[in-house]
């Protein structure tokens, strides 16, 4: 799962030739360190990840990324993501792309972003 780490403009934080902002591309594994990196500086970022696409091992043992647009799918990346950065909301969360391989309705796909938006763990939602 792709996360997008945009720092607000902030002096202490950033060398000046990297204001206002710095982008991270990060997957998977590397969001527990991404998250304990900004801890401290939560409050000075805007936190940004996309959700519907994930690591799929095959049974010959390879891993492919997978579209999902699955309701159950988006909550449980949302949910991972959430755990793994150790915060309780993301700033922006984001659809990855349209899932084409199911027949998966944009609605219940946005829908299950809109529920994760009430409950908190959002505070923005976006389509890619």
């Amino acid at each position: 799962m792709a996360l997008q780490v945009l720092f607000a403009a902030h002096h202490s934080l950033l060398p000046r030739r990297l204001v206002p902002r710095l982008v991270l591309r990060v997957r998977g594994a590397n969001e527990t360190l991404v998250g304990r990196v900004l801890k401290a500086h939560r409050s000075k970022i805007v936190l940004a990840s996309k959700g519907g696409m994930a690591g799929v091992t095959f049974p010959d043992g390879s891993v492919k990324r997978v579209i999902d647009g699955r309701p159950e799918a988006i909550r449980r990346n949302c949910e991972d993501s959430l755990k793994r950065l150790g915060t309780d909301a993301i700033d922006l969360y984001y659809l990855h792309r349209f899932d084409k391989l199911r027949p998966v309705p944009i609605e219940e796909s946005v829908g299950e972003m809109a529920r994760l938006k009430a409950e908190g763990k959002i505070r923005a939602l976006g389509l890619s």
